[in-house]
Order: C-alpha cells, then structure tokens, then sequence
C-alpha cells in the first residue's frame, strides 16, 4: 500500500511539474509576422519586460540561469526569473534576465538560444532587433540576419 502511495505521488508530481514547462525557444529562418510563433508579447512590469508568446499563455522562464530556458504557463509578474532588462545599444538590445549577470546569446542563430555568463555589448550573438508588428514584436539576433526567435523551438 505505501509502495503504490508513493509510486502514485511520483507520477503525480512528475505530471505537474512537466505540465507547466514547455520547451525552449528556437531559430525560424523565415521570419513570419502571420505566423503567431514568431510573434511574442513585451509585457512593461516596472522596469522589466515579461517575455511571452503571442496569445500570453506562457512566459520565458530564465531557469535561475541553469540550463535550458523555458517556457512557463505559470506567469507570476514577481518571479524574477520570468522577468527580462532589455539594455539599448544603437539599433538592438541586448536581453538579461533581472538579477542576474547573463545576457541571451543567440548561439549563431542555430538550435536554442542560451543565457551567456559574460554580458557584451559587442557580440552580436547578444544582441537583438525588436521589430514591432501591431502589439507584438519580431525578436530577432543581430549575428544571423533573416532569422526570428520561435516561440516553438522552430518547429
């Protein structure tokens, strides 16, 4: 009996856990503006921006800066980790997760962008255009031109 308890806690904490995580990110090579994963809602929280997809049900969770990022269907304005500077240099901006010393790096446009531990403002891997279409934004890296940020890992 205390064997399938626990068994049965384990499957119920695995299953919450996974349901409020979707996968990282991505690159799309064909930017889209009618494609509502290219397209990502700037969400102003004081001084912060909250990163979410287009029809807000997740937000970019900064994974206390290990590991992957994700996204989270649990947005909390007060999550630090959820929360996102967007530092100006010239035409692009470079994306840093609040209280942390880590700047998105689009890792050459391929794969999955990841949290880069040494900011610089002259690595156009961490640098990013915001381009507006409407309420939403194309957020695209400066290192591989004709790229976009997916909100589906570019699937």
């Amino acid at each position: 009996m205390v064997k399938r308890l626990v068994w049965g806690v384990s499957l119920f904490m695995l299953a919450w856990s996974g349901a409020a995580q979707a996968g990282p990110p991505g690159f799309s090579d064909k930017p889209d503006t009618s494609n509502d994963n290219h397209l990502w809602r700037l969400d102003k929280q004081g001084d912060f921006f909250m990163l979410k997809t287009k029809g807000g049900t997740a937000a970019l969770d900064a994974n206390n800066a290990r590991g992957k990022l994700y996204f989270n269907d649990k947005q909390d304005k007060e999550n630090d980790n959820q929360l996102w500077r967007l530092e100006k240099h010239g035409d692009y901006v470079m994306i840093m997760p609040k209280g942390r010393n880590f700047a998105l790096d689009a890792n050459n446009g391929t794969g999955a962008p990841y949290l880069h531990e040494k900011p610089d403002k002259d690595n156009d891997n961490q640098l990013w255009k915001l381009e507006k279409h409407g309420d939403y934004y194309l957020i695209m890296p400066k290192s591989k031109k004709g790229t976009t940020l997916d909100t589906k890992g570019g699937k």
